[in-house]
């Protein structure tokens, strides 16, 4: 449409009718959100077009692979959108429910959408890459070449995601991540893994966090009083120490306590000026 907001439009390719004609092909979008500093740190849930008035929805790849896994029909984003005014009315309304674990809002927020990149294309010395639990590496590069050559090695691929296709710097598809520099599919890797793994990520309510913060304040004012400045802020740091365990077991479920390690480097400072 010629008013705001504005949606992009799919341009037409002779693979429309190959894709509209299949139930195992589909289109989806590799876009990612890049940050002030440049670097890449979250995935998109979807990108909406608009063409000739006719309202679509691309999923992003992390998106549809967790929904193919889970046999679920990414179609249900596009109901009730008969043309392109329908957007905005959709998004605030819809949530796409994959299964009880995986609901993803559509007016996600930054924690939602954060990539927690477990992968990176670098490793140094004596590094190796994550293992899943029966020793299997998360990731491993082959030649499609060598593939197609030895029929056989399609065994390595059952039960296995796979991704056909690559990354170069010439085609400015190499990306500054959390990791570093890391090719433009091991990204798409990294977001389908975060994901799964992990989920949505959610910060905990906002009530838990004013209970908890209470708590913790109150705590640490009567340390101080009761224990005098030093021992009372080295108390209270042993207090904040604890915490640190139960933020990775809530991070498991997909809940990030983001002000735990910020308020133990707090706490150390102020250890240091005493």
């Amino acid at each position: 449409p010629n008013v705001p907001p504005y949606y992009l439009a799919q341009r037409p390719t002779f693979l429309d009718q190959i894709v509209t004609n299949s139930k195992h092909i589909h289109w989806v979008s590799t876009q990612f959100t890049r940050e002030y500093d440049l670097i890449l740190r979250r995935w998109q849930l979807l990108t909406p077009t608009c063409t000739k008035n006719i309202a679509d929805v691309i999923p992003s790849v992390p998106l549809l692979a967790t929904s193919l896994l889970f046999k679920k029909d990414t179609q249900e984003l596009k109901q009730n959108m008969h043309d392109c005014s329908q957007f905005q009315k959709n998004f605030q309304q819809v949530e796409f429910k994959i299964n009880d674990d995986l609901i993803f809002d559509l007016n996600a927020n930054r924690l939602n959408n954060r990539i927690l990149f477990t992968i990176p294309w670098y490793l140094n010395p004596g590094e190796t890459l994550p293992q899943l639990s029966n020793g299997r590496n998360l990731l491993t590069i082959m030649s499609a070449k060598k593939i197609l050559e030895k029929p056989s090695s399609f065994d390595r691929l059952h039960d296995s995601i796979t991704i056909i296709g690559g990354s170069n710097i010439e085609g400015r598809d190499w990306h500054i991540t959390p990791l570093g520099w890391m090719p433009g599919i091991l990204i798409l890797v990294n977001s389908i893994q975060s994901l799964l793994q992990y989920g949505v990520l959610q910060p905990p309510s906002n009530w838990w966090i004013l209970l908890f913060a209470t708590i913790l304040i109150v705590s640490t004012s009567f340390l101080l009083i009761k224990c005098g400045k030093i021992w009372g802020a080295v108390y209270s740091t042993f207090l904040i120490i604890i915490l640190i365990p139960l933020s990775f077991v809530l991070f498991k479920y997909g809940i990030w306590l983001s002000f735990v390690i910020p308020w133990l480097a707090v706490q150390f400072r102020q250890i240091i000026d005493f």
